[in-house]
């Protein structure tokens, strides 16, 4: 992110983090740059909090996320989907599910090393 200027009156979207929209699901709003500085930037909808250029996150306690775009935003959504799919199927050892040839592949497509 440091390498991405932002200036005054760019347009942002931000999200609140999914540990305070409790039972409902977090939506993407649409706003612009009102103030950017060396570390951090403001959100004209959100005066209050200060964003960090580094993360793109409010300060503290973290309730929001900016983004540059859209898309960027939707493919994050889309990955951690995935990465919970996956996590689902490794969490336990289930007998059987992968062969030792399987196990051996997916060790090679994620660049498992020895420890």
């Amino acid at each position: 992110m440091s390498e991405t200027k932002l200036k005054v009156g760019d347009k942002i979207w931000y999200v609140m983090n999914k540990a305070y929209c409790f039972k409902r699901k977090p939506e993407l709003i649409a706003s612009t740059v009102s103030k950017v500085g060396k570390t951090h930037f403001k959100i004209s909808d959100l005066p209050k909090y200060r964003f960090l250029l580094c993360t793109m996150a409010d300060e503290h306690p973290s309730i929001y996320k900016a983004y540059l775009n859209e898309s960027d935003y939707y493919n994050e959504v889309e990955a951690d989907a995935i990465y919970k799919k996956i996590e689902e199927v490794f969490s336990s050892r289930s007998n059987g599910l992968f062969t030792l040839d399987q196990l051996k592949q997916v060790e090679e497509i994620l660049g498992i090393v020895d420890l």
